[in-house]
């Protein structure tokens, strides 16, 4: 008859008997340090460089095509000129004849949502363009809530829009002015002179999907930890269940993240797995659409991006640019961060995920374990670094289903627990080994009393196994 309690014995006694006890105890004090360096920040830089990475091996190994929902339209220097031919009075990059002319073009091409990334804090002259503002639902706009506490009181939007159709465009910047971040909602100082409640990419991401002609109805709930987004069908003749999508806010401390400032509500932005940013969507340079030298088919039914793409004019720089010199335009990182939202939706899109503090401790400490196993085992050496490698891999089989786990410590914690190992193993394993010996019969009879509780005489076991 099978007996559960002796095989609990054989079990635990194999257990004690391959592991190096001090290395052991010694794995969760390294923890413990490890993870008291990470909670100061002072892992925060390489962990958003293994990040950044992951972000690039991704982009070769498993690439994506960009995303078909959205187009965005670019100016560049070759457009301003175009307007100047055409003696339009320009509005900084963009005339108000343009920005009529182009409205136009796309409510005769039936585009579904529309977003203008270019900031308009002068005042608008063109009557038909103001009309047009007013009675167009699908057109949002930006403005800039800026940092009042520091004398700099944002950019006002455009006049005519009604304030639900205007966003900030205000963007996280980390160190070295990355992009991994995305805001979602803040509170504008009254002092602002830009008092939009809700970024410009959510407010074009939810315009889209609420008016998007489908079986399924989608809902908003923003919750005190993420955003969720419900998924229903709207036939009743089938019945269907969709998992809800959550968009969980970052902390001060969430993931590698660690005592930054996580004003407002964000999320970290999970980029296409592309060569380049810049390449998420289709590109319509400002002058082919006046021209018209583009086909409806390209338009109708998209969600439709405007913005500069003028050297020294809303350049920032992203994972796919950090340690280099190349930038990306903000019109492009305005597009990722719709993307992503529309692509968790619509595509079951994986979100990039972390952890909780308790549960990240536990993972470093399980990894910083492991060599106490293989001390004094034949190629101890090459099989801690065999795991080493293994902790890489692993990491970055669970970030292509969105998951940010702890890499940095992983491997520190790995590298301090090696040469623990080799110093262990050099002076004080026969002293350690000596003094196991001598409790051993001790140790036995406490594991069958206290923590077993089984009457079993454990050296019969051993004689018997």
């Amino acid at each position: 008859m099978f007996d559960f309690n002796t095989l609990k014995i054989k079990i635990l006694l194999w257990l004690l008997r391959q592991i190096s006890f001090p290395l052991f105890i010694s794995s969760i004090i390294v923890t413990g340090l490890i993870f008291g360096l990470r909670y100061a920040g002072l892992l925060q830089s390489s962990e958003l460089w293994a990040l950044d990475n992951f972000f690039l091996l991704r982009a070769f190994i498993v690439p994506e095509k960009p995303d078909p929902r959205l187009v965005i339209i670019t100016i560049d220097e070759k457009d301003v000129e175009y307007q100047k031919s055409l003696g339009w009075k320009l509005n900084g990059s963009l005339s108000d004849d343009a920005l009529l002319k182009v409205l136009q073009k796309l409510n005769q091409y039936e585009a579904k949502t529309i977003g203008i990334d270019i900031y308009r804090d002068i005042k608008t002259e063109n009557e038909q363009l103001l009309k047009l503002f007013q009675q167009q639902n699908n057109l949002y706009m930006v403005c800039k809530v800026g940092f009042p506490e520091a004398n700099l009181l944002g950019i006002r939007p455009p006049d005519g829009l009604k304030a639900e159709n205007i966003g900030f465009s205000d963007i996280v910047l980390d160190q070295s002015d990355v992009v991994r971040r995305q805001l979602i909602n803040i509170t504008p100082p009254i002092s602002s002179l830009c008092q939009a409640k809700y970024s410009f990419n959510f407010l074009l991401f939810a315009h889209y999907i609420f008016s998007l002609n489908q079986e399924i109805s989608y809902g908003l709930i923003f919750e005190e930890i993420g955003i969720k987004i419900t998924r229903s069908t709207t036939n009743s003749s089938e019945k269907a269940t969709f998992n809800p999508v959550f968009f969980e806010y970052l902390s001060s401390h969430s993931s590698g993240y660690q005592g930054i400032d996580a004003g407002g509500h964000q999320i970290l932005l999970n980029y296409r797995s592309l060569k380049s940013p810049e390449e998420i969507a289709f590109k319509i340079p400002l002058r082919s659409l006046l021209k018209g030298q583009v086909q409806s088919t390209n338009l109708k039914d998209r969600l439709v991006l405007m913005g500069i793409t003028i050297p020294e004019k809303d350049e920032l720089k992203t994972p796919y640019d950090n340690g280099s010199k190349s930038i990306t335009y903000g019109v492009f990182v305005q597009a990722q961060m719709i993307s992503q939202m529309l692509s968790a939706v619509l595509d079951n899109r994986p979100i990039l995920w972390f952890w909780s503090g308790w549960q990240e401790f536990l993972w470093i400490w399980l990894w910083s374990a492991i060599p106490s196993f293989f001390v004094g085992k034949k190629w101890q050496i090459i099989s801690i670094l065999g795991i080493t490698c293994l902790s890489i891999v692993i990491n970055f089989y669970l970030f292509l289903y969105g998951g940010w786990l702890p890499l940095i410590p992983v491997l520190l914690s790995l590298m301090i627990m090696m040469i623990n190992a080799f110093i262990y193993h050099k002076f004080f394993r026969n002293h350690s080994q000596d003094y196991l010996l001598a409790h051993w019969q001790k140790w036995q009879s406490f594991i069958k009393q206290r923590i077993l509780g089984v009457d079993e005489n454990l050296d019969k076991l051993d004689n018997n196994g």
